[in-house]
């Protein structure tokens, strides 16, 4: 393929990437894991027992380091979340490069790097970058020993891989129950003579020894860590895939592009192989592991790549298909119409892009979180409270319940023995707060104002109004 054309297309690639890294508005949840890996590196506080953490504890250890440098924490965070998604592509080329022709790696690359559903996620600071990552490595690993059973190397690799992917995002735990039982069918399709104690000690050793680390470093009861885990979410939300939300999530993935991935992926049902039935099984129990909750939103990220590899082998069947049907049939030249049509509905795939269409108030991305922490730093007091803690998690001033951000939907559902046990910071705890003049500065953001909803009349009887940035509110008390 023509040198220059492939440097063109990862040079607009890599716009792209940065692109989203510095301006896509920031998510609720980027800040909160910050502050968490802040709270662990600089205090020794530990998720589950001395502070509420909803994923699992990988993530932390991987953008842990990037707290340390203040302000530029969230940016350096997008940086590293783009890197390891980088990697993960590069890992995905390296499995299928001998099973790919050159049209279908272009195919793939256009697939992975064009669909800003997958770019817009997967480059902010959360668990998908990661656990794609992850999920990458152990397919090649995995695809290694599917080519050469007697390398048990590449089983272990494969298992570490899975486990880790695990400890990044628990829903992954039903796909390393189809990687063990896929071996197990393997082994005794093949009639492979193994080693039982080799095979046992490869596969379930490392899952055994990171579940030790974990509950060793974390000294966590196993009724804190559901709760931390699932417990919030079941008491607070409606996470069936028949709650009103429902519509908004399936139109975010499915319209337009992903469409097109699953149109593709179904035809490579035709043939099936090893290593494309495990990838099926995987994609499979992901789907089935979150019925109960947000089926099709931005937690489908992380198994988008492998959708993604099932459309090209289904493009490929496609084209032997369409070619016996219509001999006159260029699988080359409807690839080209394809990737066009592909890159020109990319926008529309932009979880954003439905809010700007309505109203132009949009979350700060990182360049201005910046402007308005610098702006913060010159206001005169100390303790701060805001509407969410990602407003002031990396300023000079001291934010409360930094750790703990209020969770005002179920204020109304849980008792306060629940509250007192895991040390939850409810709506209500922030309407005291502010009754009593309490924090010095109040932030209140319109476009996310969670932890302080309702309460603009209490700020404004203590509080008086010292500057404003876009939509964003800064109060100082009287």
């Amino acid at each position: 393929m023509n040198f220059r054309l492939m440097r063109s297309i990862y040079f607009v690639i890599s716009s792209i990437v940065v692109l989203f890294v510095f301006f896509r508005p920031m998510n609720h949840d980027e800040t909160y894991y910050l502050i968490s890996a802040k709270a662990l590196l600089f205090e020794g506080k530990m998720p589950y027992s001395d502070f509420i953490f909803h994923q699992m504890p990988l993530m932390l250890a991987v953008y842990l380091p990037v707290t340390a440098f203040g302000n530029w924490a969230l940016i350096l965070g997008r940086l590293l979340s783009a890197a390891l998604l980088l990697l993960s592509f590069y890992l995905f080329v390296k499995t299928f490069r001998s099973r790919f022709s050159q049209v279908q790696l272009l195919l793939f690359t256009f697939f992975f790097w064009f669909n800003f559903f997958l770019i817009d996620w997967a480059v902010i600071v959360k668990v998908y970058s990661l656990s794609i990552l992850l999920l990458s490595a152990g397919v090649y690993f995995y695809s290694r020993f599917l080519n050469e059973p007697m390398k048990w190397k590449y089983l272990m690799f494969a298992s570490i891989m899975f486990s880790l992917l695990i400890f990044a995002k628990i829903t992954f735990a039903a796909g390393f129950i189809v990687f063990v039982l896929f071996t197990i069918f393997f082994i005794t399709k093949k009639k492979i003579k193994v080693n039982y104690f080799y095979t046992a000690f490869s596969i379930f050793v490392p899952t055994a020894f990171f579940a030790l680390i974990f509950l060793l470093l974390t000294n966590v009861s196993l009724d804190a860590l559901y709760f931390n885990l699932f417990g919030v979410n079941i008491i607070g939300r409606d996470m069936t895939p028949f709650s009103e939300d429902f519509p908004v999530y399936l139109s975010s993935f499915i319209i337009p592009q992903n469409f097109i991935i699953l149109v593709f992926a179904l035809f490579s049902l035709k043939n099936i192989e090893k290593l494309k039935l495990f990838l099926i099984l995987m994609v499979l129990s992901f789907f089935l592991f979150h019925i109960p909750t947000r089926l099709l939103s931005e937690y489908s990220t992380t198994i988008l790549p492998l959708l993604m590899i099932l459309a090209v082998f289904g493009f490929s069947d496609f084209s032997d298909m369409a070619i016996r049907i219509k001999k006159k049939f260029n699988p080359q030249k409807f690839a080209v119409v394809l990737l066009i049509i592909y890159c020109l509905l990319a926008p529309f795939s932009i979880y954003h892009i439905k809010q700007y269409l309505v109203s132009s108030k949009l979350p700060l991305n990182p360049v201005e979180l910046n402007d308005f922490t610098t702006k913060l730093d010159s206001v005169k007091g100390n303790t701060v409270v805001a509407s969410w803690e990602g407003l002031s998690a990396f300023s000079s001033k001291e934010t409360m319940y930094k750790e703990n951000y209020a969770i005002p939907f179920i204020s109304d559902s849980i008792d306060d023995l629940t509250k007192k046990k895991y040390g939850l910071i409810l709506h209500d705890d922030y309407k005291i707060l502010i009754e009593g003049s309490v924090p010095d500065i109040v932030i209140f953001d319109e476009t996310n104002a969670t932890n302080i909803y309702g309460l603009e009349n209490e700020i404004n009887a203590k509080y008086k109004r010292d500057f404003e940035y876009k939509y964003i509110k800064v109060f100082v008390r009287k």
